[in-house]
C-alpha cells in the first residue's frame, strides 16, 4: 500500500510518528479505541449519507467516511470493511468503490452507504489504486506491477491492461487517458484508455496518489509531506506546489474550486486549498483515523438543453448535456418531473418533458447525493402556431378534369384526361360512387373505364343510376387542396 514495503513493513512503521504496528491483535485494539472516540463525537456512524460529496477511507478502522464539500456533516458509512483500505473511487452508476490491499479485493457499496460488499471483486494482487469511468473500473496491482480493468458489472476482465509498472498506486482518468502514480519507479505514467499503451510523463518524488482536472495532474508526495502538480503533458512540474509540513500526504482529489487531500499522519485530517494552492485548511475535516484514499464528487452542471422549446401539453423529448450526472438523478422542468429518464453518461441525460404552462421554466437536476443544479429559463413552453392556410387555389390545367353537365342513360363521357395535373403540378385523381335507383335483375348499370394512358371514362348502360364523382389533388406548401364533387341522377 505504501512505498518500500507498505504500511505493515517494520521500516515504515518505525519511521511513522504516532502509528502503531497494526498486526491482527493491534487492529482489534484500535477499533475498540475508535468506538470510544466516536462516542465522544469524532464522527457519527450512519446508514446513509445525505449531501455527502467527499468520500475517503480511514486505514485505522477500515471505514469509509463522507462529508459535504464544505466540510460539514462528517459521517462514517461503515467500519470493518476488510483490512488495509487505501484507494477510494465513486462511479456515477451509483456506487462507492474501495481497494483492500491486504485482502486482495475491491469492495463497493451504494452511494448512500447501503449494501456494502467488501469482497465484491477479488483476485487482485495488493490493489493500491482505483479509478472509475462511466463504463469501466481500473485498479493498480502493487503486487503484480500492472494495471487491470473490468466493466462496471465486474466482467470483461483484462488483468494486463497496462504492464511493466513498478509499484503502481494512484490512478486518475482525464479525457482519453489514465494517469498512474508509479510509486516504485518514481514517476507519473500516462496510458491510453483505448488500448493501454503507456509513456512516462515526468519523474517525481515518492508519488502516492494522483488526481486530474482539465488542466493539471496533481500528486501526493507521501513522505515528502507535499503535493506536486504539472500540466497534463508533464511539462513545468512543481514538486512542492503545496507543502504540508508535519503530515504525510496520501489521498488527493479535485473539483472545480478546490484541491483536497488526506493527512495520514500529523493532523490526521482531510485538508483542502484553492486550485492555485492558496488558503490551505490543514484540518478541513479533522479527527480522522489515518485517512488514506480520497474522492470528490463535483456538483452537476448544465451546459445545454436541446430542444429547449416544447408544447405545454408535454411530450417533448429533450437531451441535457453537462457533467456529474448520476444514473439515479432526478430531472424536473418547472418543478414537474421529467418522465422516461435515460442516463446515457455522466455528461448526458434524456427525458420527456412534462406538461407545463406557457412561458419559461427552470430545468433542475438532483443527484442521489442531493447536489443540485438549476438552469433558470432552461426550457420554454410555447403553444405551436396553427399551420398556415394556403390562400392560393389550384385548378386542373386546360380542363383536363371534366365535370360533364349531365350523364346520359346510355353512352360515354370523359372524366379525366391523361396525365391530368393542377396549376400547382399536383396529379388529379377521380373517384366514382353510384347506386341503382331501381332493380332490374343482375344488370351492370355503369362502368368506370381507366385506360393505360391515364384517361378515365364513365360508361352507362341505360338504367337510372345516382352517381357521385369526386375530383381531388393534394395541397402544397403554398396552395390549398383541390376538390370538386358533382352528383348525377
Amino acid at each position: 500500500m505504501l512505498p518500500n514495503g507498505g504500511l505493515d513493513s517494520a521500516k515504515s512503521w518505525a519511521n511513522a510518528p504516532n502509528i502503531y504496528a497494526m498486526h491482527a491483535k493491534t487492529r482489534t485494539k484500535l477499533r475498540s479505541v475508535l468506538v470510544g472516540a466516536v462516542a465522544l463525537g469524532m464522527l457519527l456512524v450512519s446508514a446513509g449519507a445525505a449531501n455527502a460529496n467527499l468520500y475517503w477511507a480511514n486505514y485505522g478502522d477500515s471505514s469509509i467516511a463522507t462529508a459535504k464539500l464544505n466540510g460539514s456533516d462528517a459521517t462514517v458509512l461503515d467500519t470493518g470493511l476488510a483490512q488495509n483500505l487505501n484507494a477510494v473511487a465513486v462511479g456515477f452508476t451509483g456506487y462507492i468503490y474501495w481497494a483492500s490491499y491486504d485482502e486482495n479485493s475491491i469492495g463497493r457499496m451504494k452511494i448512500d452507504g447501503s449494501d456494502p460488499d467488501p469482497y465484491w471483486f477479488v483476485g487482485v494482487s495488493s490493489p493500491a489504486g482505483l479509478a472509475v469511468t462511466d463504463t469501466h473500473m481500473y485498479w493498480a496491482e502493487d503486487g503484480n506491477n500492472r494495471i487491470g480493468r473490468a466493466t462496471l458489472d465486474g466482467n470483461e476482465i483484462d488483468r494486463d491492461f497496462v504492464t511493466d509498472m513498478n509499484g503502481p498506486h494512484g490512478l486518475a482518468v482525464q479525457g482519453d487517458y489514465l494517469y498512474i502514480a508509479n510509486t516504485g519507479g518514481g514517476n507519473i505514467v500516462r496510458a491510453a484508455l483505448s488500448d493501454g499503451t503507456s509513456q512516462v510523463l515526468l519523474s517525481v518524488n515518492d508519488p502516492q496518489m494522483v488526481a486530474t482536472n482539465s488542466s493539471y495532474i496533481y500528486w501526493t508526495n507521501f513522505r515528502g509531506e507535499s503535493i506536486g502538480r504539472a500540466p497534463l503533458d508533464g511539462s513545468d512540474r512543481e514538486l512542492e506546489f503545496i507543502s504540508q509540513s508535519g503530515s504525510w500526504t496520501y489521498g488527493i482529489a479535485v473539483d472545480s474550486e478546490h484541491i483536497y487531500w488526506t493527512n495520514y499522519t500529523g493532523t490526521q485530517s482531510v485538508a483542502r486549498a484553492l486550485l492555485d494552492g492558496t488558503e490551505i485548511e490543514a484540518s478541513f475535516v479533522p479527527n480522522q483515523y489515518y485517512p488514506v484514499g480520497l474522492a470528490a464528487v463535483s456538483p452537476p452542471t448544465i451546459t445545454s438543453v436541446s430542444p429547449n422549446v416544447g408544447d405545454p401539453s408535454g411530450g417533448t423529448r429533450i437531451t441535457i448535456d453537462g457533467s456529474s450526472y448520476f444514473q439515479a438523478a432526478e430531472v424536473t422542468i418547472g418543478g414537474a418531473e421529467c418522465t422516461d429518464l435515460e442516463w446515457l453518461s455522466s455528461s448526458k441525460l434524456t427525458c420527456t418533458a412534462p406538461a407545463g404552462t406557457a412561458g419559461a421554466a427552470a430545468v433542475e437536476i438532483v443527484n442521489p447525493d442531493e447536489q443540485t443544479v438549476e438552469l433558470a429559463d432552461g426550457f420554454t413552453y410555447e403553444v405551436p402556431p396553427p399551420p398556415p392556410t394556403p390562400d392560393e387555389p389550384q385548378v386542373p390545367v386546360n380542363g383536363c378534369a371534366k365535370a360533364p353537365a349531365s350523364v346520359p342513360l346510355v353512352g360515354k363521357v370523359r372524366l379525366l384526361k391523361p396525365g391530368c395535373e393542377t396549376t400547382a403540378g399536383q396529379p388529379v385523381k377521380v373517384k366514382v360512387k353510384g347506386r341503382a335507383l331501381a332493380t332490374r335483375g343482375d344488370v351492370q348499370y355503369y362502368k368506370v373505364i381507366r385506360k393505360p394512358n391515364g384517361r378515365t371514362l364513365l360508361k352507362t348502360f341505360g338504367y337510372p343510376v345516382k352517381l357521385t364523382v369526386t375530383w381531388s389533388a393534394k395541397p402544397t406548401a403554398s396552395t390549398a387542396a383541390y376538390k370538386k364533387v358533382r352528383t348525377y341522377r
